[in-house]
């Protein structure tokens, strides 16, 4: 049997900052763009809530929250063209107040770690808790140690 290899996954990391600063906490990672968007999305709705009802930037945020977020049903020209945007590997940027919230794209692999089954080939983010795969068991391993990583 010969092992199909592949250099990097594509990936996304989703993150929030004041405008002009680092992060406060590790972005979140994951590897489908619709994730990414409902992440992104859900940090611009949880970020509204904190703010006075009538803010204008928080009744934008929310907008724009509900066009990213598939527990909405969908079908709007702006959410189809974020996701081509992300699939094509460019990066979506949101600034709401004083807040930034962003969807990175990202190919370097040891933000990851992997599932060394050739058949199951799932990735996770190295700050996810669990150290086996949830689709097929297998213990998850670094890039440099995964078969179908080069």
């Amino acid at each position: 049997m010969t092992i199909s290899t592949v250099t990097a996954v594509r990936h996304f990391h989703v993150l929030e900052a004041d405008v002009g600063c680092l992060p406060e906490s590790a972005p979140y990672v994951t590897d489908g763009a619709q994730l990414a968007l409902d992440a992104l999305a859900h940090l611009m709705s949880d970020w509204a809530e904190t703010q006075e009802p009538d803010d204008p930037d928080a009744v934008a945020a929310v907008a724009v929250a509900e066009m990213y977020c598939a527990c909405r049903p969908h079908g709007s020209t702006d959410h189809d063209e974020a996701l081509t945007r992300l699939e094509q590997g460019r990066k979506i940027g949101e600034t709401a107040g004083l807040r930034v919230f962003e969807i990175a794209v990202c190919t370097e692999r040891d933000c990851l770690k992997y599932c060394p089954d050739d058949d199951c080939r799932t990735v996770t983010s190295t700050t996810d808790l669990d150290t086996r795969c949830w689709s097929c068991g297998s213990p998850y391993e670094p890039w440099d140690s995964c078969p179908w990583i080069t």
